[in-house]
């Protein structure tokens, strides 16, 4: 098996540059992944030559790697799968695919949620749903609201919520930011939000695989920072007393979402945390209501 995948991962390598792809610092795990996924194996088994590739194999994943390699499609879109906190999320063309940057939102939003007994989430710009559904799987939440204005975010946020057995004590509403939240009368002990947060001038910047994924998720305005003002300016209509909202940022938009959030007297303890890389990533803070 090992002399199969080298002499593929060789092919789209002399054929397509593979290995120069912004999408995969290893073409070999490339071709390990579509394989599984053609097989509907594990990646275990694909390494260790516990399954039969044929012709046919073969012939679908020049496909893929052709999708990949000249229309730059991300590989999740052909997938339909992306890995972030442990879980396994459906993705499919339309909705942002999930980062590994994500889990510092994730992993804060738990340790906020056992340190202050937290039992309700809404999650804001949901996208595939991973932030609330990874968060309420790991936690002692009791409710969890998605929202999203993205009908296909909609769709998959609810599959995703029935692949990850959270039907329970999630649910999703359409609604673009807080807008249908205001029919309601529901209250929550943490807003988390991972929004669009890319610049004008970033978006012009961005690489063929992201112009790919929904411009809707990635721009966040001429200075990046739109979401955050309208989420911090209606959010406290929506959050319990000591509540707390935690969103994802831009490296570089740690201190203009503070001074955002400065514009506010209710909110308090506002805290830069940083990721596994030392880069500003998460911005927390506390409601309270004067």
């Amino acid at each position: 098996m090992n002399n199969i995948l080298n002499k593929l991962t060789e092919k789209y390598i002399n054929k397509y540059n593979i290995d120069s792809l912004d999408i995969t610092s290893n073409p070999r795990e490339l071709v390990v992944l579509l394989l599984a996924e053609i097989k509907c194996v594990k990646l275990s088994d694909i390494k260790l030559g516990m399954v039969e590739i044929t012709d046919k194999d073969i012939q679908i994943l020049d496909q893929m790697i052709e999708k990949i390699a000249v229309d730059k499609i991300p590989p999740q879109y052909l997938t339909h799968k992306a890995y972030i906190y442990n879980e396994e999320y459906y993705i499919e063309d339309g909705v942002l695919i999930p980062r590994q940057d994500t889990e510092t939102l994730i992993e804060e939003s738990i340790n906020s949620i056992k340190e202050n007994g937290y039992l309700s989430l809404l999650d804001v710009c949901t996208g595939t749903g991973c932030v609330g559904i990874s968060i309420t799987k790991n936690s002692n939440i009791e409710k969890c609201t998605l929202i999203d204005i993205s009908d296909i975010a909609i769709k998959v946020a609810s599959k995703n919520i029935e692949l990850n057995n959270v039907t329970d004590k999630c649910e999703v509403i359409k609604s673009d930011m807080f807008d249908k939240l205001y029919k309601t009368t529901n209250k929550y002990d943490i807003i988390t939000s991972n929004p669009p947060y890319l610049t004008d001038d970033e978006m012009n910047e961005i690489s063929d695989f992201v112009k790919n994924e929904p411009e809707l998720a990635l721009r966040g305005g001429k200075d990046g920072l739109e979401p955050y003002r309208v989420i911090y300016n209606e959010a406290k209509n929506f959050l319990n007393d000591g509540g707390s909202i935690l969103v994802e940022i831009g490296q570089l938009q740690g201190e203009d979402v503070v001074n955002i959030i400065k514009e506010h007297k209710e909110y308090t303890d506002i805290k830069i945390i940083k990721d596994i890389n030392s880069k500003d990533r998460v911005v927390k803070c506390r409601f309270q209501k004067k």
